[in-house]
């Protein structure tokens, strides 16, 4: 491995603290929430812009954007608010679960509804 890289990789490594990134990455969650929903960036939705026209049609797009919107703005208001726990109690693992227990929550419960709303 590169002897340059190596002492960089290490301290990201070890350094597991979220921090105050869970602010600015919640903010940017509840952000893509309303613009895919509201602005209708439906190509931001993971594979529905390689549809066909005709599958296009067939996906309720109005109720999948909806629950996108719902997951995300979710997601980020739990980052936003274990931070500031976080914060209050001066306890970053409190920070640390929130931010993890969010963002794979979010994602399973993205998955299993989407399979649910468009069949």
């Amino acid at each position: 491995m590169n002897p340059l890289i190596t002492p960089l990789l290490k301290n990201a490594l070890s350094n597991t603290n979220v921090g105050e990134s869970s602010i600015y990455i919640g903010i940017f969650l509840i952000i893509m929430g309303i613009v895919i929903r509201y602005f209708k960036l439906y190509p931001l939705i993971a594979g529905y812009n390689t549809l066909s026209p005709e599958e296009k049609a067939k996906v309720p797009i109005k109720k999948l954007a909806t629950l996108m919107r719902n997951v995300l703005v979710l997601m980020g208001i739990i980052m936003i608010a274990c931070f500031y726990l976080s914060e209050a109690l001066a306890n970053p693992t409190i920070n640390q679960v929130g931010f993890f227990v969010s963002l794979v929550g979010g994602v399973i419960l993205l998955m299993a509804r989407s399979n649910l709303e468009v069949s």
